[in-house]
Formats: C-alpha cells, sequence, structure tokens
C-alpha cells in the first residue's frame, strides 16, 4: 500500500476514533440523563457524583480505544489484534510502576512550583482550610486521588492514545503532538475555559507529548497529570481549568494580576504555568529517548 494512502488511512482513524467517542459519551449522557430523570428524588453528593461520571468517563476512553484496535479489518487475525490494545493506545510499558510513580513525583514538584511561585510573588493568599484534619476532608482527599486519576487516564487516553499514534503516521511525532495539544486546548475552552487557559492547556498538552515520546508510553503522563491536578484543586484548593475546588486542605484565594494568578481560570492560566511547560518540554526533549516500547506507526 503506497505510503499516501497509509498516511490518509492513519488520518481517518483519528478521525474516526473522534466520532466513536463522540457516539459513545453521548449514549452514556443520554442514559445517564433518562435515570436522573427517573430518580429526581435523590440527589449523590456532588463529589461522588464527580467521581462516578469520571469513572464512567475513562471507560468511554478505554472502549473507544478498543473499538478501534480490536475491530476486524479483514486482514489481522482476532488473536494478533488482541495484542496489540496496550500499544495501540500507547499503554504498553514494561516499566509502568517506576513511570507512574516517577509522574506522580514530577507533577507534584510541578504543581507546588507553579503555587509557591506565584506566591511568592504576592500572587496568592493561601491559608488552612475551615475542614483541615477532619475525618470527612481525610476521605475527600482519598476520594479525590481516585477522581483525577480518572480524569488523568481519559484525558491522555483520549489526546494522546491511539489518536496521538495514528497522526504520528501522517505528520510525524512533532506535527501529531501538536495537532493533539491544539485539541487538547479546544477542549478544555468548550468546557468553560478562556482563550489564554485553552492556550496555556495545549502547552501543558505539548509538555504530555514530551514526556510520552521520552519513554513510549502514557503511564509517566498519566502520573504526571493525575498529581498535577490533585495538587492544585485537592491539596491547595485553586480553580483548576476554569473548574472551582469543593473540598480540599488549603484555600488560594487571589490577590494578585491575572496574568500572574491565572484569573478565573486558576493557575493553569498563569504565565508561571507557561513557562513552567515551556521547561518540562525542554528537558525531556534534551534527554535521549530510551522508549519502553516502540512507537510504531499505521495498523489499526
Amino acid at each position: 500500500m503506497p505510503c499516501r494512502r497509509l498516511r490518509l488511512r492513519a488520518c481517518l482513524n483519528a478521525l474516526l476514533f473522534i466520532l466513536v467517542v463522540a457516539a459513545i459519551a453521548a449514549a452514556v449522557g443520554f442514559a445517564a440523563h433518562i435515570f436522573a430523570s427517573r430518580q429526581n428524588h435523590y440527589h449523590l453528593p456532588p463529589l461522588l457524583a464527580g467521581l462516578i461520571a469520571n469513572i464512567v468517563q475513562a471507560l468511554v476512553g478505554l472502549g473507544a480505544t478498543a473499538i478501534m484496535i480490536l475491530r476486524p479489518d479483514g486482514i489481522t487475525p482476532g488473536a494478533t489484534r488482541r495484542t496489540r490494545f496496550l500499544p495501540g493506545g500507547n499503554l504498553a510499558d514494561l516499566r509502568w510502576a517506576r513511570h507512574i510513580v516517577s509522574g506522580v513525583a514530577i507533577g507534584f514538584a510541578g504543581a507546588v512550583t507553579l503555587m509557591g511561585t506565584i506566591w511568592v510573588l504576592g500572587g496568592f493568599e493561601i491559608t488552612l482550610s475551615p475542614e483541615s484534619l477532619t475525618s470527612r476532608l481525610f476521605i475527600a482527599l482519598l476520594a479525590q486521588i481516585v477522581l483525577f486519576g480518572c480524569v488523568a487516564l481519559t484525558e491522555e487516553v483520549v489526546f494522546r492514545g491511539y489518536i496521538q499514534r495514528q497522526l504520528t503516521a501522517s505528520f510525524g511525532f512533532a506535527g501529531a503532538a501538536i495537532t493533539t495539544s491544539c485539541l487538547f486546548g479546544a477542549a478544555h475552552m468548550l468546557g468553560g475555559t478562556s482563550l489564554w487557559g485553552a492556550v496555556e492547556a495545549g502547552a501543558l498538552g505539548l509538555a504530555l507529548c514530551a514526556m510520552l515520546h521520552r519513554t513510549g508510553s502514557l503511564m509517566l503522563p498519566i502520573g504526571f497529570h493525575a498529581a498535577w491536578d490533585w495538587t492544585e484543586t485537592a491539596l491547595f484548593g485553586a480553580n483548576d481549568s476554569g473548574h472551582a475546588a469543593s473540598t480540599a486542605l488549603l484555600r488560594t484565594v487571589p490577590s494578585g494580576a491575572d496574568w500572574l494568578t491565572g484569573g478565573t481560570n486558576g493557575p493553569e492560566g498563569s504565565i508561571i504555568c507557561m513557562i513552567l511547560s515551556v521547561a518540562i518540554i525542554t528537558a525531556f526533549s534534551m534527554k535521549p529517548m530510551r522508549p519502553t516500547v516502540r512507537l510504531g506507526y499505521g495498523g489499526n
């Protein structure tokens, strides 16, 4: 098959993946709406409702990936297709535990650096939350570990999993990373983030792509993403991509200019976050690539 046809097929696979994700999400959303309309006398606590919603979203992302990779193509035997699921979604990693722990450590350190720098520059007032050191808060912090783990898994699988692998076949890794990062930023804008917040989200997306390129799998980006979001929201109580924190150990109140604090976007809209994103991209790009698995192209 000519190279041009392979590239076109990869682009069509990426587009089809987006449509599959949208279709499954719409079906799940419709079913949830029907269920909620029949249970209007009962309301779940916000944290539990968010936890359930994000677990479902993670399953949607994994399900769409499985559909695209395991679907019959008339060429590949079923047993062979099944072995492609993890590498096809950029999830295969022989050192997965090490990479997740490393990602968590880097994400935590990065978020603390972001919040601390803005605080030192006078952009934040940070105090203990009135609910600090209570059993209710402790349970909420643990629940948010699962919640943000699901958020990270969903967003990494959807934006830097199968679609990143397919677009790499057409545009190379750098071109695919720019494309998926633009989609990542646009998705944040649809979620209520401002244009500048979407640009910042895209920059963070490029940083996560640099981690993927460095290790060959999504395990380090997933760990980073989960720890970054948890630290900002559950630890510091700051807005995360325009969404207000509910329960946190600390309380963060902006007291400086929007360019420093991020305004309604939260610290991810701060110029300090952009500087950190560039630093992360540079650091991971300068290191020699030692992928756990080969970043192959094409296929299902």
